[in-house]
């Protein structure tokens, strides 16, 4: 299958050749560290947003303890607690989002099955997936929870932090709406396109790109992000919400 055009011109960007043919292109993308390729799947969701497709969303379903797959939410403000310094959010829900398959270099949906979650007591907060350095922790996510085809959890934010002040105030006063959940799959079921695959209980038909249903995965962490995706999954907006 010939390589996807977005990944080809982020490859170009990075010292590929114009006149590369299209095996040499794959191996000389096959030879990126993992590092690199995790680098190029955000900058490749983010190029999406906006253009004629959806958002892309970034996986690497090839390394499991190194990177993460991740899909971004939405946060709003009206949900702030001033006191606690938290807003309470839906994390995740099984709405189908279109991701990249590293196996595949292509794109894929996914759906991520609340029942299939291993649920931790509390997730760090990050700055844009920065999970190398400990000055991109702006907080942590706790009291998280499975709610139906949803996964909620309160965001707090970090005191006497200057990077976790300044988030802190760009959320709470609506410029910054979005947040991404870091995640791994464990297990999964794949269906390809245009066909139908009962999973858990459910029926799922895929469309034109495969579908990819994660029956057991577990969230790492939540981060802060400029640019989100999944907008069935967001800040509860509830003004008499209780905290």
């Amino acid at each position: 299958m010939p390589m996807d055009r977005k990944l080809r011109q982020a490859l170009l960007r990075r010292g590929l050749s114009e006149t590369a043919s299209e095996a040499d292109a794959q191996q000389w993308y096959a030879m990126l560290s993992l590092e690199e390729k995790g680098r190029i799947g955000v900058e490749l969701g983010q190029e999406a947003y906006g253009a004629d497709d959806e958002p892309l969303q970034t996986r690497n379903d090839d390394v499991l303890e190194l990177e993460l797959t991740t899909r971004s939410i939405q946060l709003r403000a009206q949900t702030a607690n001033e006191q606690e310094r938290s807003i309470e959010a839906v994390i995740a829900t099984d709405t189908p989002v279109e991701v990249w398959d590293w196996r595949r270099g292509e794109r894929i949906m996914e759906v991520l099955l609340p029942s299939g979650a291993a649920i931790p007591q509390q997730l760090p907060l990050l700055a844009t997936h920065d999970r190398w350095s400990l000055d991109s922790v702006l907080g942590s996510a706790r009291n998280l929870r499975a709610d139906g085809g949803s996964i909620s959890a309160k965001l707090f934010f970090a005191k006497g932090d200057e990077d976790a002040d300044k988030a802190w105030n760009k959320s709470r006063q609506g410029h910054l709406t979005d947040v991404s959940v870091g995640y791994r799959v464990y297990e999964s079921v794949e269906i390809q396109p245009e066909q139908t695959a009962t999973v858990s209980g459910r029926q799922f038909t895929a469309g034109k790109l495969a579908l990819r249903i994660a029956t057991r995965w577990t969230p790492k962490e939540v981060s802060l992000v400029p640019i989100g995706a999944d907008q069935a999954a967001k800040m509860r907006q509830a003004a008499n919400h209780l905290f």
